[in-house]
């Protein structure tokens, strides 16, 4: 009752609020500035974990059981939070009730229910976790974190520990700053290095000069008399703390600003230099939210993007043979040499300073897996043999329409097939990013159109899907005037959608090929800076621009990164693709057709397009290996090698974090003497046997242990664990008086000796908590023998 009230006073549930208002400016930063994170999914881990440690903090926990239990349920929890498995956790337990319910109408003489409900959401429950693991594995195995569900649970865990801290600390020694400190610096330094506005900062901030202030105002009331000019004393400083904090907030907020920007600018600047980028793209950190490096998934190439240097090494980057062709060792070829964009990714949203894309699902795919079923009329079949050079990123590049892969590989989804009709679109509204794969070779099924200038002349139909439509439409509104005035007057008197792209295309390739440009300048729109400043520039600068104008004009288009087609050498018939090779282009979607790259690139060569369609050889999409899969994500068949999988990856999980406790463990007694270990063992022995309520000698609290572990039911497995326990009791407690009551101390090797003894009888006192339960002492008597 007492912990009750202490929990319910106004001052508590005051700093119970604020605590919650700090752990939501947490959350809300660290989302902010990480990417591809779901709105809201920290501040559930953050919330959860300081309402944990707050409740608890008010029990008679000792800090060690706290964490232990912690690192259980938090574990779990941020395990279903990443994986978003709480619909299947309610089914199980709705389900679990309805059975529940049936089993009580059984009385009335109702028929027994079926359990068949119960396992089936089990299953799915099963299958969902199970298909989790599998992208912790593989995100361990490729050593990369692309998956966001991956990266996502990642960051849960010093989310979890941090507000758990943040909670504990608060309550249990009443201390603002150690308390918040921790998630103070986690935040400061995150928002520096992303340079996402510090409003998040602020708030946590004033909470801390808030909490600071009622923690001295409550130490200079414990040592005073309360009257009633000390109440009305404590309302003006309370209010005066309040104005304060505000004023001090919002100083620390915008004095930066104003004094020292070039400062920090600068810093900033010199620091990223040395930072780590592909760490940084792996935790999903942005380095300058409002720069041109932006992206919102982690699989995304920076060195295409606008604003970083085009890669000019001739370093080897793939090796592509597509069969077209057979060798010729004389190096002659008879016939033209295809030509292919090998695409990685592709973006959808245009800022103004540069490019972004969206990601709506991540599928694992298997090998052989089909992503499309059927090939659209006019689409041919490409086989690809691609040998990647070993080292180098682990983006899946493919040209086309991806199919299949021979390997295992992840796909990233905008919009999953099916989300339109297959009239509107002939992938049935499919939209994929980018993918990603561990091996370095690897083959790869996709489908190619080379659609004739009629076909393209043709469709004029505007009727879009609404996701081509909403997405790929999009301009932001700081996009100038200018710029969709030069599109209309490019494309005036031209109504078809083909003439007016193959007339931007036209126009754009006028302006002069350049790799030596310099980074738009940070109030300038990029395509408006290309178009009417620089007049120069590589390719991102026209693909770009080419999505603009096309946009303006209400043709979809996006932009796609990846690498041109490469040299090609007859005598082993491949393409050889360089790093000098990479390479952006635009899209345009028509409709009937889909996407159709447009080469507006000066350094490039232009598109060589048929007059009229040409006969494509028909050809069969590759046979699933497993025809119970579908084309959307891999389906969990919840079989019994699926349960043993997770049976033995969890199994895993605690066999680590026992050892990591006990490891733990070890460490903080690695260096006790048995004065720190004997209050220790009585602390566990206490819960054990209940205490006699009179003042008792180490040797009497030993004998009642002794006694009690002694009439304790063990069967005769457990008995030779729990044995050793009488004597290991005896050697401490008789070690003990010595060191306390002897004027000989004992030496170095006895204490390492009780280090060691105290390590084994630790896991026996613990088994026999399991087996009798846990009586807990009373909190006044704990200590009473140490004064005998």
């Amino acid at each position: 009752m007492r912990a009750l009230r202490e929990f319910f006073a106004p001052r508590s549930l005051v700093k119970f609020i604020l605590l919650l208002v700090a752990m939501n400016g947490f959350a809300s930063g660290l989302t902010a500035s990480l990417t591809g994170i779901r709105p809201g999914a920290f501040l559930t881990v953050t919330f959860f974990a300081a309402i944990f440690a707050w409740i608890l903090a008010f029990t008679r926990f000792q800090s060690g059981d706290f964490w232990i239990l912690l690192l259980a349920i938090g574990g779990l929890f941020i395990f279903i939070e990443a994986a978003q498995l709480w619909g299947a956790v309610g089914a199980v337990f709705s389900r679990l009730l309805d059975f529940q319910v049936a089993l009580i109408r059984v009385l009335f003489k109702n028929p027994v229910p079926s359990f068949a409900l119960v396992r089936s959401a089990f299953d799915a429950f099963l299958g969902s976790s199970a298909e989790m693991l599998q992208r912790i594995l593989a995100a361990l195995q490729t050593g990369s974190l692309q998956d966001v569900g991956v990266r996502e649970l990642l960051w849960d865990v010093p989310i979890l520990l941090l507000a758990a801290w943040a909670g504990w600390t608060l309550k249990r020694r009443d201390r603002a700053l150690l308390a918040l400190g921790p998630s103070l610096g986690l935040v400061a330094y995150i928002l520096y290095y992303t340079g996402t506005k510090p409003s998040s900062l602020q708030l946590i901030v004033g909470v801390l000069l808030l909490l600071m202030g009622i923690s001295e105002w409550e130490k200079r009331v414990r040592q005073k008399t309360i009257t009633a000019t000390l109440e009305k004393a404590s309302a003006d400083v309370n209010l005066t703390l309040i104005i304060l904090s505000l004023a001090i907030t919002l100083a620390a907020g915008f004095a930066p600003s104003v004094t020292l920007r070039h400062t920090i600018d600068r810093i900033q600047q010199d620091e990223r230099e040395r930072k780590n980028q592909q760490m940084a793209a792996s935790l999903g950190l942005e380095d300058d939210p409002n720069s041109l490096r932006r992206f919102a998934t982690a699989t995304l190439p920076r060195q295409h993007l606008i604003g970083g240097q085009p890669a000019t090494s001739q370093t080897v980057v793939f090796t592509v043979k597509t069969g077209d062709l057979p060798p010729m060792p004389n190096n002659e070829v008879g016939e033209d040499i295809p030509r292919y964009y090998w695409r990685s990714l592709t973006y959808d949203i245009y800022t103004g300073r540069g490019w972004e894309t969206t990601l709506s699902q991540t599928v694992n795919y298997a090998a052989n897996q089909q992503v499309i079923s059927d090939i659209p009329e006019g689409y041919r079949v490409v086989h690809l043999d691609i040998n990647k050079t070993a080292g180098m990123d682990s983006l899946l590049y493919w040209s086309g329409t991806l199919v299949s892969v021979d390997q295992a590989f992840q796909l990233g989804w905008r919009a999953l097939p099916g989300s339109a009709s297959a009239a509107q679109d002939p992938f049935e509204g499919g939209d994929a990013l980018g993918a990603t794969i561990a091996p370095y070779r690897f083959q790869v099924e996709s489908v190619v159109r080379r659609p004739s200038i009629d076909e393209l002349r043709a469709a004029t139909s505007q009727d879009y899907p609404n996701s081509i439509k909403n997405r790929y439409l999009a301009l932001p509104d700081t996009l100038p005037e200018r710029v969709r005035a030069l599109a209309a007057q490019v494309t005036d008197g031209i109504t078809n959608p083909y003439d007016q792209a193959a007339a931007i295309e036209a126009y754009l390739r006028r302006y002069p090929y350049s790799l030596n440009v310099p980074t738009p300048p940070k109030d300038r729109d990029v395509a408006d800076y290309f178009l009417f400043t620089l007049g120069t520039g590589y390719c991102d600068y026209y693909a770009t621009s080419m999505v603009v104008m096309a946009r303006s004009l209400g043709l979809p288009a996006r932009l796609v990164s990846g690498f041109a087609t490469g040299a090609y050498l007859p005598a082993s018939a491949q393409y050889v693709v360089r790093e000098a090779d990479a390479h952006s282009w635009p899209e345009i979607y028509f409709s009937g057709i889909g996407w159709v790259e447009f080469e507006p690139t000066a350094g490039q060569p232009e598109i060589e397009r048929p007059q009229s369609a040409q006969p494509v050889p028909p050809a069969a999409v590759p046979q699933q290996t497993n025809p119970d899969q579908t084309t959307s994500k891999p389906t969990s068949t919840g079989s019994l090698g699926d349960y043993l999988r997770v049976l033995g990856i969890l199994l895993a999980v605690v066999m680590a974090a026992g050892a990591a406790f006990y490891s733990f463990q070890a460490f903080r007694f690695s260096r006790a003497d048995i004065t720190q270990i004997y209050p220790w063992v009585f602390k566990m022995g206490s819960r054990l046997a209940p205490l006699p309520g009179i003042p008792e000698t180490p040797m009497m609290f030993a004998e009642r242990l002794r006694e009690f572990l002694g009439k304790l039911p063990q069967p005769r497995f457990i008995s030779q664990w729990l044995t050793p326990a009488l004597s290991e009791l005896e050697f401490l407690t008789r070690l003990y008086i010595r060191a306390v009551y002897s004027p000989h101390r004992p030496s170095a090797s006895e204490d390492a000796g009780a280090r060691h003894i105290w390590r084994k009888l630790y896991w026996r006192l613990w088994l026999a908590r399991i087996l009798r339960g846990k009586v807990r002492p009373e909190r006044s008597k704990e200590r009473s023998w140490r004064r005998m």
